[in-house]
């Protein structure tokens, strides 16, 4: 026999043996074939004999591992901020009270009334009827002026047609017009009141400024007869219009002409006492001026005639007069002169 095939058998023989006896020390009897959790594995080699279980595993059950989780990453801490200071809480404010709407109504429309409404009674013509006694107003023409304002031109009874007394600014007082007419010798306030039955009263109350006047009130009632808005061209020529004489003589005037031009323009003549005969001064066209009319003349020798006429209650023509003379010299004078003849 090989020597090597020798060494192989008795290394075989010893294991044989060795199994042997440990098999008859440990296991005891290798006739118990005995399975308690029914696995398939003998209990003699079942590592889990009460637990049914995998051969493959010893008999014992197989176990899932769990799953393995991965650590999340760890962050870095937020830097610490300082808290916002406390701010106290704006006061609880209650509710307005729910309001109902009212339901919108058409606006009415509106009325504008024209700037001189109140003006359009006055402007007119009035005058009074029956016309009988020597004094009172018998006429009035109510009309605008350049600045839209009205103005009162006046007539009074005289000797022996009315006469023009000239014109005023009307100012309204509680409803009524009033006015100031000034003349060389007196005063007169002027009232216009309207009367229910449309008719006006004028009233003329005179303050003489100096002695030998006495003061006076009248009041006219008149009626409009015609619409105006503005004067006729020749309302102020009828009245001054004439031969006007000087019957006592002795005064600087012996007589004034006055004519009329045209429609708004009067001329004059005037003649002085002189001896043996009146001279002559020169002639002149007329200036009006609320309550008369003024005269500018210059005769042969240069001297200067100022004249400042206005017409009396009786029908006179009123006359101031101021004379310059040209080598030196002034005079001054007033007169009242009848009228004659009407030219």
């Amino acid at each position: 026999m090989n020597p090597s095939m020798k060494k192989y058998t008795v290394a075989i023989f010893v294991v044989i043996l060795f199994s042997s006896l440990l098999s008859g020390c440990i296991g005891g009897d290798s006739d118990d074939t005995s399975d308690r959790d029914g696995d398939g594995v003998q209990d003699t080699y079942d590592a889990c004999p009460d637990i049914p279980g995998e051969p493959t595993n010893q008999g014992c059950p197989t176990t899932t591992p769990a799953p393995t989780t991965t650590s999340p990453p760890t962050t870095t801490a937020a830097p610490t901020t300082t808290p916002a200071p406390t701010t106290t809480a704006a006061p609880t404010t209650t509710a307005p009270p729910t309001i109902t709407i009212f339901p919108t109504f058409t606006a009415f429309p509106t009325y504008t009334l024209p700037p001189d409404f109140y003006k359009f009674f006055w402007l007119g013509e009035w005058e009074r009827e029956g016309v009988t006694k020597i004094t009172g107003t018998t006429k009035v023409w109510i009309v605008y002026d350049e600045d839209n304002n009205l103005e009162v031109h006046y007539f009074v009874r005289c000797f022996p047609t009315s006469c023009y007394m000239g014109y005023f600014r009307a100012f309204y007082s509680d409803g009524d017009l009033v006015g100031i007419m000034n003349f060389s010798d007196r005063q007169e306030l002027l009232t216009l009141e309207r009367n229910s039955d449309g008719t006006i009263s004028f009233t003329r109350q005179g303050f003489y400024t100096s002695d030998g006047g006495e003061d006076y009130e009248q009041t006219s009632t008149l009626e409009k007869t015609a619409a105006l808005s503005s004067l006729p061209e020749d309302h102020y020529i009828e009245s001054f219009t004439g031969m006007w004489i000087d019957f006592d003589n002795t005064h600087f005037l012996s007589s004034v002409n006055i004519t009329k031009i045209d429609p708004k323009t009067l001329e004059v003549r005037v003649y002085e006492h002189c001896t043996p005969d009146n001279c002559y001064w020169g002639i002149d066209q007329s200036n009006f001026y609320p309550g008369g009319v003024s005269f500018d003349l210059t005769n042969l020798n240069g001297d200067e005639l100022s004249l400042d006429i206005t017409l009396t209650e009786t029908g006179g023509l009123h006359v101031e007069w101021d004379l310059a003379y040209k080598g030196g010299g002034v005079a001054a004078g007033t007169q009242t002169l009848v009228k004659i003849i009407y030219l």
